[in-house]
């Protein structure tokens, strides 16, 4: 077990390194959650709402509420553990999705139930993107721990370094290392 040489000013004492990757690997884990339950009750209320109803105003803000959660979740799972940049990046699918979506549903307002094979198509793509995209993104933090740096120096046990030497009238290797 090794102690990190670095003190942050909320803490007296460094912590292992093995604490920091259980904190940030809890952390991860609970992001995680946070994000399947903002993508999965937006789904499953707005899936609801599209299906129970005749309405079409009623179906199509199901859809609007099914697409919403899909775009949110990767957004706020990363910014829990602090990754607001790759939250926005992993959001940009599901956006795409829900944004096309609501021009669809502009266009042609009763595309829920009664449109086009190719609207059909168009409608269905539109949201296999937002699952997928929302999907992965709220996935993709529980690897957060794996992109957090180490405080461990790098080892070199067992390292071998090879080096050229270079100069007036001579020239060779300098071999060296940890065996």
């Amino acid at each position: 077990m090794s102690v990190s040489a670095e003190a942050r000013a909320d803490e007296p004492f460094p912590k292992p390194d093995t604490e920091r990757r259980e904190e940030a690997e809890d952390a991860a884990f609970r992001a995680f959650a946070v994000g399947s339950v903002l993508a999965a009750v937006p789904f499953g209320v707005g899936s609801v709402m599209t299906t129970s109803s005749h309405e079409q105003s009623t179906q199509n803000a199901g859809v609007y509420t099914l697409q919403t959660g899909l775009f949110v979740a990767p957004f706020v799972s990363h910014a829990m553990v602090g990754e607001y940049k790759r939250g926005l990046l992993f959001s940009i699918a599901p956006a795409v999705g829900s944004g096309s979506m609501a021009v669809l549903l502009a266009m042609n307002p009763d595309a829920v139930s009664h449109a086009s094979l190719e609207t059909q198509r168009s409608y269905y793509f539109m949201i296999v993107a937002s699952v997928l995209g929302g999907g992965v993104g709220v996935v993709d933090t529980l690897f957060h721990p794996s992109r957090e740096p180490s405080r461990e120096p790098p080892r070199t046990q067992g390292s071998l370094h090879i080096a050229p030497i270079l100069s007036p009238g001579n020239y060779g290797l300098s071999v060296g290392g940890a065996l």
